[in-house]
């Protein structure tokens, strides 16, 4: 698992009504290309109709993860800046 895999991601309704047209292989390995993407950061290895879903889709987890890593620095500067105070007072 890489150091930076997430615990969860969103997944949204947008997702299920494209993948649900697609018959039960592309759609197992659209889901899967999503999740082991949002999850482990894992390039899919996919093609066809499956690459195509998953490219409407990848700017969106990729916007939510810098996102999720922007509020996780602001959270550890805030806990490093009360850290300060807390020493000088």
């Amino acid at each position: 698992m890489p150091d930076e895999a997430r615990e969860g991601f969103m997944f949204f309704r947008s997702y299920y009504e494209g993948a649900k047209e697609l018959d039960d292989e592309q759609r197992l390995a659209f889901y899967d290309a999503l999740i082991e993407y949002a999850l482990n950061d894992t390039e899919p290895t996919i093609s066809g109709v499956p690459k195509s879903c998953f490219a409407f889709v990848k700017p969106v987890l990729d916007r939510s993860k810098a996102r999720s890593k922007q509020q996780a620095k602001r959270k550890q500067l805030e806990a490093t800046r009360k850290q300060t105070r807390s020493h000088k007072g």
